[in-house]
């Protein structure tokens, strides 16, 4: 089988795309996408994309990644409704995953849930024990990444000590 032939059966026919009404207004959006196979509406793909910010580019590479079988992580810029948005994906065999960074974290529901002083949560898990008092005390507020942690240690706190543990000599 040649190339062409084998990009046309993998991405369909070639088409020209002319214009595009992009959404007048909306919010930014994180999404892990991911294709359910077997993946054909590429162009219908990349034309949601680019309606929501992306230039044709990022899409086109989006695509590209999604019918190999790749999972993508990409930040949407402007997406009018996520409702809306996740729905018109779904219907072209794109699964979209939210990755909403957490808004706020009870710092210290964490900690008392894991039945641990502050030294003690502060040193297992890798903080300053005085940053964590300001965030129990919300004093000061964790920065993103921060409250993403915090929401990985909620759900499964053994799988972050072993992360952050000594690899073990000779292994």
């Amino acid at each position: 089988m040649s190339m062409k032939s084998e990009l046309r059966e993998k991405f369909g026919p070639q088409v020209q795309i002319r214009d595009i009404a992009r959404v007048p207004s909306g919010s930014p959006a994180r999404y892990v996408l991911k294709a359910d196979t077997p993946f054909h509406r590429t162009v219908t793909v990349a034309e949601a994309l680019t309606k929501r910010g992306l230039t044709l580019l990022q899409a086109k590479r989006i695509v590209t990644r999604l019918a190999n079988g790749e999972g993508v992580a990409v930040e949407m810029p402007m997406v009018e409704d996520q409702e809306i948005f996740e729905q018109e994906l779904l219907g072209l065999r794109v699964v979209p995953e939210r990755r909403d960074p957490p808004d706020e974290v009870n710092v210290k529901e964490i900690r008392e849930r894991l039945g641990l002083s502050q030294d003690e949560f502060a040193t297992r898990f890798g903080f300053d024990t005085a940053s964590l008092r300001n965030w129990e005390q919300q004093r000061t507020t964790p920065e993103i990444a921060v409250r993403s942690f915090f929401r990985v240690i909620q759900t499964n706190p053994k799988a972050v000590e072993n992360a952050l543990s000594s690899p073990k000599e000779n292994e």
